[in-house]
C-alpha cells in the first residue's frame, strides 16, 4: 500500500505488546494520555480488537469514513496477519471486509464502532484545548457553568467601578479554563478567607484561586502553584520603623487578615507586638488610615496598592515569607476535576498565560511559579 501512511508514524500509537499488533488512529495530536475517558476508551477498544485480530501482523489501512454519533473519524490503520491476501478499494471499505472471516464480521463492526468512539474522545480532548468530555464537565462544572472563586483583592481580581466587570489574574485563568472545558464562566468573589472556605463546603463554587495553607487544603484539593508572592510589611506615615526586624516591638499593632498566611506565621513568631485581625480585605486595607494598626502584613502586591493611597506610608524591604498561590477544587469532587485543573495550570505556566496575566494586572512582588 504505497500511497498509505507508514505504521508507526501516527500521532497516536496504541501497542498491545503481548499480541504484537497495533491500532493507529491518524490525524489527532496527542496530549490527553491521562484523560479518564481516553483510557476507558482504549481499554474497551483493546477487548474488542483482541477478539478479531491475530498476531504476527503486517500494516494495512482501512475503516475510512467512520462516524460515531455523527462525528467523523480519520483513517484508521490496523496491523493484520501477514500471510493473508487482501484487496481494497480507494476508500478502504472492502479491505475491512476481507480482514476477518465471516464468523468475525460482527466483532469487526464492534471494532469499527470502538475506533470511532476513541476518535471522538481524542478529538474532544486533544491537547486539553477544547475538552468537551461529559465526565470532565460533570466533574468541574456540575451546574453547567464554571463558578470561579477568588478574593476581591488586586492579587486576584478587582471590579471595574464603571463596567462592573472583574479583572485580574484569577479572571484570566478562570475564563480560559471555562473555555477549554466548554462552559460559561461565572466569577464568585469573596471578602474573606472563611467565606471562601465555607463556600467550598456548601458547593458555592467549582474552582478557587487562593494561597495554599493547611486550613484551605482541608477543604480543597490544590494544583501545583501558578504564582508565588512575597509577603511583607507596610508601615503607616509617622512610624519610626525602618526595617522588618523592628516590627516585633511592644506597643506596635500589626494588622493581618484573619486566617491568612501572614496571620498563621506571625501568630507563631511575634512575641512583643500585638496582632490585630480583620474579617475582610476591605477592613484590613483601612487599618492604617483608621489608626487601628501601625503596620499591616500581607502580599506585597496588596501593600503597594494600599501605599499608593496613603502618602508617607512605606513598604519595608525584604519579605516575611513567600506564599504559593494555586487553583483548587472542593474536596469530594470526582478526581477527574483535580486532575484536569492540575494539567491546566501546568499548561498555563508553560504557555506564558500566567506571566502575561500578571503583567497585564501590573502586579509587583509576584513571580510565575516553577513547573511542577
Amino acid at each position: 500500500m504505497s500511497n498509505s501512511p507508514e505504521c508507526g508514524r501516527s500521532p497516536l500509537t496504541f501497542v498491545l505488546r503481548e499480541h504484537q499488533y497495533w491500532l493507529i488512529a491518524l490525524g489527532f495530536p496527542i496530549a490527553a494520555e491521562k484523560s479518564y475517558d481516553f483510557l476507558r476508551g482504549l481499554i474497551e477498544l483493546r477487548k474488542q480488537i483482541e477478539s478479531v485480530i491475530q498476531p504476527q501482523s503486517e500494516c494495512y489501512f482501512g475503516a475510512q469514513g467512520l462516524t460515531f454519533h455523527g462525528t467523523p473519524v480519520p483513517l484508521v490503520g490496523i496491523r493484520t496477519p501477514a500471510t493473508r491476501d487482501h484487496t481494497h478499494d480507494e476508500t478502504g471499505r472492502s479491505e475491512m471486509k476481507t480482514l476477518f472471516s465471516a464468523s468475525k464480521r460482527r466483532q469487526a463492526a464492534l471494532v469499527a464502532i470502538s475506533v470511532a468512539l476513541v476518535g471522538q474522545i481524542i478529538s474532544g480532548c486533544a491537547g486539553l484545548q477544547n475538552d468537551s468530555s461529559s465526565v470532565t464537565k460533570a466533574a468541574l462544572a456540575p451546574t453547567g457553568k464554571l463558578r470561579v472563586a477568588f478574593f476581591a483583592a488586586p492579587l486576584y481580581a478587582i471590579k471595574d467601578p464603571a463596567t462592573g466587570e472583574w479583572n485580574g489574574v484569577a479572571v484570566v485563568l478562570g475564563k480560559e479554563l471555562a473555555k477549554r472545558v466548554g462552559v460559561p464562566f461565572e466569577p464568585v468573589a469573596y471578602p474573606a478567607v472563611n467565606a471562601l472556605i465555607g463556600g467550598a463546603k456548601s458547593g458555592e463554587w467549582d474552582v478557587a484561586l487562593t494561597g495554599i495553607d493547611a486550613a484551605r487544603a482541608a477543604a480543597m484539593d490544590f494544583s501545583s502553584p501558578y504564582m508565588e508572592i512575597e509577603q511583607g510589611y507596610l508601615v503607616r506615615a509617622g512610624t519610626s520603623i525602618t526595617v522588618a526586624s523592628e516590627v516585633d516591638t511592644a506597643g506596635i499593632r500589626v494588622g493581618v487578615v484573619e486566617k491568612s498566611a501572614a496571620d498563621a506565621l506571625l501568630s507563631r513568631t511575634l512575641g512583643n507586638a500585638t496582632l490585630v485581625r480583620a474579617n475582610s480585605v476591605a477592613e484590613f486595607q483601612a487599618f492604617l488610615g483608621s489608626g487601628k494598626a501601625d503596620v499591616i502584613a500581607t502580599g506585597k502586591t496588596g501593600l503597594f496598592a494600599v501605599a499608593a493611597k496613603l502618602p508617607g506610608s512605606r513598604v519595608l524591604d525584604g519579605s516575611i515569607l513567600v506564599e504559593p498561590i494555586a487553583m483548587g477544587v472542593p474536596k469530594g469532587r470526582d478526581p477527574a476535576a483535580a486532575a484536569y485543573v492540575g494539567k491546566f495550570i501546568e499548561d498555563a505556566k508553560a504557555e506564558g498565560l500566567v506571566k502575561s496575566a500578571i503583567e497585564r494586572a501590573g502586579l509587583r512582588g509576584v513571580i510565575v511559579a516553577p513547573p511542577k
